[in-house]
């Protein structure tokens, strides 16, 4: 008897089980793309050359006024100032890895540079560019924040 009220209760557990159906669902995680266009919020310096060519040591913060970095496949377009005298600078740039991208200036071809990525989602970019600076003979980092236009 004791058998066969625990085959029963064992047949009872099982077909209570599988009448819940397992459905999985094939949701595609969208990551966030470092591609597109970036408005610029703020920039830190760590250092800041006067007309003297004396060094002030940061960090400084200096909210950005008008400014924007485009990233596409391949390049990138760093654009500043206003809209009678704008400063274009262009990049191109390849990626390290997830968080480090390699990146040399199309103008002058010995300024390279590394962008540390620290923060990238759908609304937010803070990236540090880290460099040798040739004219402070040092290296030379700044931090810059974006939102998403």
């Amino acid at each position: 008897m004791i058998k066969i009220a625990t085959i029963f209760l064992m047949i009872v557990f099982v077909s209570c089980n599988n009448n819940h159906s397992i459905k999985k669902e094939n949701r595609v995680v969208k990551q966030p793309t470092l591609l597109g266009l970036w408005k610029v919020k703020y920039v830190n310096e760590t250092d800041f050359v006067i007309d003297s060519n004396d060094t002030l040591r940061g960090p400084f913060r200096d909210t950005a006024k008008n400014e924007n970095i485009t990233f596409t496949a391949d390049s990138i377009i760093y654009y500043e100032g206003n809209d009678s005298t704008p400063k274009i600078n262009k990049y191109i740039y390849h990626k390290i890895n997830d968080s480090v991208l390699y990146v040399l200036n199309v103008g002058y071809k010995d300024d390279s540079m590394r962008f540390y990525i620290h923060q990238l989602d759908s609304s937010k970019l803070k990236f540090t560019n880290i460099r040798l600076d040739n004219k402070r003979e040092e290296r030379y980092e700044v931090t810059i924040e974006c939102s998403k236009n």
